[in-house]
Order: structure tokens, then C-alpha cells, then sequence
């Protein structure tokens, strides 16, 4: 607030003496409307900026609406340079039309006293408005397993064209395949109601800051590896980071309390639930990474010797154990399936399943805090996606078998079809 705006100039007659409690009392203000004044006297001779003082004027009043007319007349009846910006601000926000009549007189009759004010004149409303400036889109597709997903971006260039950049991206591996292109602005509309609406399950429109970290995390995944990334990759990056900031907090944790999660109980519990299903949202440890336990676990499951149901879910219970504390022991290998974690609960958070996405933040902080110690005793968590990833792998297994080889489907012939002829197979 401006303290200056519509400045008052005080009159050339010598004013009398401010001393408010004896005039108030004699005026007939009451108790409340002089504890206000008081104040305002206390905090313009302390030297406190009117903003501050303003701000307190306007909360007390709003406290104590019944104070309105009384008020504004103390303030005409005790002029100060305060009085007329204070008037002035209770007349911005004035909704009642007798309010607003009532402030106005007030303010006339301060001039007349000799403070000047002039009520601002309305500004007019250009006809001409500046065109809306052309956004960037994003777009993220869901985790697949093995932390693989596309990223598609369309960036604004020059006057109606726009940059398509397609990238296929794994936090292992790192830019798998990049595409781009040039669209015309003309074409965006169609373009947006085609891709990626033709699957609208498996995209979410997403922040293009972090878009942007997700593009330079797989480039750094990467030259880690020594792969160099496709020249007009790098090109089109330079573009991007000019364009679009980087991304300072993970777009979960901006609707997610992060430190309520982190030691929330029950929605660690229900992370663990989510990974029951066979076709659980939560990521998969990668297939090379368990291969030596996927291979016990296959052994112990198809094993001639006869177990009893106890026996083998005994077996299978120590196998995940012994899985969770090898791989999670490593920290690089739990930092990358807490990043998982955050992406599936920040893509289930765009698709209207919050509870979910509570449950996965919580999960990623347990990730985030899980202690070498637990490298002999892995806590639920940890059992729970070496179970999940285990079984994600043996279903897979399954299904690719039966698609090599199917099983032969038997059913009655119709009546047409009797003519000597056997059933489909013999």
C-alpha cells in the first residue's frame, strides 16, 4: 500500500492539540473507537510504516464492523496526515453503496478542513489487448516396468510453430530413442485431442520442469555409461533449458506434505497393499538385478519334492528376504526405486487417486531412510517389492509360454458342423 496516494496536505490554520482520550470522551466516542485511534497515534509516532498500522486498522474493523460510521467520523474529528489514505482504503473495499457515501462525505469534509484529496480517476480499459502467450506442454506416461517411460514435450518457437520432442527414457539406461519435429500452431489443437489423448490411461499432462530434470537425469544416465546422446538431442536441450526453468521440489511433494508422510504407519501399510496385484502400479526391481534370486524362487516354486503349503511359503519367505537385503543394501538401487516410488505417486496423483499417491511418498521416504542395518533385518517394505518384483517376472514368464504355446480349446460342434467330422484337435 502506498502511503503517498492521495497525499494530504495539512491546512495553514494551526491545528489544535491531538490529545485524543480527553476530545474522544468529549465527543462521545467509545472506548473501542479510542483504543483504535490511540494506537494509530502510538504507531505514527513510533515511526511505523503506515502499511503495517493499515493493515492492523483494517483487521481491528473487520473484527468490529459496528464501528464503521463511528470510526470514519473519529477520523474526520481527529485529522491526521493518516486520515485521508485510511479513508481512502476503506472506500477501495466499500461494497454497500451507503459505506461508500458515507466515505466520501468524510473525505469532503477533510478537504474542506484543508486536507486536500482527489478520488484517482478511472483508468480506461485498453480495447487492444497483447496476445496470450504460448505455453509449453508436457506430457509423461505412466512407469512401465524396469523404470522405462515416454516424455513429450511441445516447445513454442518463433511465431506459430512449435518444437515436438519425443524421448523414450530409463533410469538405467538412459535416452533410448528421441524423436522431434516441427508443428504448426494451427495444428495444435488436433494435435493435443490426438496425442497422447488416443491413450488417455497411460499420459498425464505434467510440469515441464520436470520434464525438463527427467530429460537431463537419462542424458547423465547416459554419458555415465559412455553412450553419447543424438546430436539434435543435444540441440533441442539447449532450447529447452532456455525455455523452461528447472524444477526446484518434485511435483509430488507440491501436493504432498513430505514430512507428514515419512513416518505415517498406516499409508506405509497401504504402499504395501499396492503391490499385490499382479499388475501393481508399483515398479519392478530390474529383471537383471534379481536374476539370480528369480531363478531360486522359480527353482523353489516348480520343485519335484513335495512341500506343504507352510514349507513352501517358508522358502519363498527367506528367498525375499535374502533378495531384499542384497539389492537394498546397495544405495544406488534403493535411490532409484525411491525415484520410481515418487513417479508412480505423482502420475496416480494426476489421475484422482490421492490416497494412493500418499502411499507412495510415504513408501519413497521409507525408501529414503532405510539403514544398512536393515541389510540382515529388511523391513516389510523391502520384502514387499522383492515379493512383488519375484512374482511380476513368473507371471510374465507364464503368459509368454502360453503365448508360444497355447492350449488347445475344445468345444461342441454345431449342428451344421456333424458330418463324421471329430472335435478340433483329434
Amino acid at each position: 500500500m502506498n502511503a503517498g496516494k492521495g497525499k494530504s496536505v495539512p491546512s495553514k490554520k494551526k491545528k489544535k492539540s491531538s490529545g485524543f482520550p480527553e476530545h474522544g470522551k468529549a465527543a462521545g466516542f467509545s472506548a473501542g473507537v479510542i483504543e483504535i485511534l490511540e494506537q494509530l497515534d502510538r504507531d505514527r509516532e513510533a515511526g511505523a510504516p503506515f502499511e503495517t498500522a493499515a493493515a492492523s486498522f483494517v483487521g481491528r474493523l473487520a473484527d468490529s464492523p459496528e464501528m464503521f460510521g463511528e470510526l470514519v467520523e473519529a477520523l474526520v474529528a481527529k485529522a491526521t496526515e493518516w486520515s485521508v489514505p485510511l479513508l481512502e482504503l476503506l472506500l477501495k473495499d466499500a461494497a454497500e453503496k451507503e459505506n461508500r457515501k458515507h466515505l466520501k462525505r468524510a473525505l469532503y469534509r477533510l478537504r474542506q478542513k484543508g486536507f486536500v484529496w482527489e478520488e484517482p480517476a478511472a483508468k480506461e480499459e485498453s480495447i487492444w489487448k497483447p496476445p496470450p502467450q504460448p505455453r509449453t506442454f508436457c506430457w509423461l506416461s505412466k512407469l512401465y516396468p524396469e523404470g522405462l517411460r515416454e516424455v513429450m514435450l511441445l516447445l513454442p518457437l518463433g511465431i506459430g510453430e512449435y518444437v515436438f520432442m519425443d524421448s523414450y527414457i530409463s533410469d538405467r539406461q538412459g535416452i533410448l530413442n528421441y524423436q522431434n519435429g516441427v508443428l504448426k500452431s494451427k495444428n495444435l489443437s488436433s494435435f493435443i485431442e490426438t496425442v497422447p489423448q488416443s491413450d488417455k490411461d497411460s499420459f498425464i499432462e505434467a510440469d515441464p520442469g520436470h520434464c525438463r530434470f527427467l530429460l537431463e537425469e537419462a542424458r547423465s544416465v547416459g554419458l555415465g555409461r559412455g553412450e553419447e546422446p543424438d546430436r539434435q538431442f543435444v540441440e533441442d536441450m539447449r532450447y529447452l533449458v532456455r525455455q523452461v526453468p528447472d524444477a526446484d521440489v518434485h511435483p509430488l511433494y507440491r501436493r504432498v506434505d513430505q514430512a507428514q508422510v515419512r513416518y505415517n504407519l498406516p499409508l506405509l501399510d497401504d504402499a504395501i497393499k499396492l503391490m499385490e496385484p499382479e499388475h501393481s502400479p508399483i515398479g519392478v526391481i530390474d529383471q537383471t538385478v534379481l536374476e539370480s534370486y528369480l531363478q531360486e524362487y522359480t527353482t523353489a516354486a516348480e520343485s519335484r519334492i513335495v512341500l506343504n503349503e507352510f514349507q513352501q511359503a517358508s522358502r519363498k519367505e527367506e528367498i525375499y528376504r535374502r533378495a531384499a537385503a542384497d539389492i537394498f543394501g546397495r544405495p544406488e538401487e534403493r535411490q532409484r526405486m525411491r525415484r520410481r516410488l515418487e513417479e508412480v505417486g505423482y502420475f496416480m496423483w494426476e489421475k484422482g487417486f490421492q490416497k494412493e499417491a500418499r502411499a507412495c511418498a510415504a513408501a519413497a521416504a521409507q525408501m529414503d531412510a532405510a539403514q544398512s542395518s536393515e541389510i540382515l533385518t529388511p523391513n516389510p517394505l523391502l520384502i514387499a517389492i522383492a515379493r512383488h518384483s519375484l512374482e511380476f517376472y513368473v507371471h510374465q514368464a507364464h503368459e509368454e509360454e502360453e503365448e508360444k504355446h497355447p492350449l488347445l480349446i475344445r468345444r461342441p460342434l454345431l449342428e451344421e458342423e456333424k458330418g463324421g467330422r471329430g472335435l478340433i484337435g483329434d
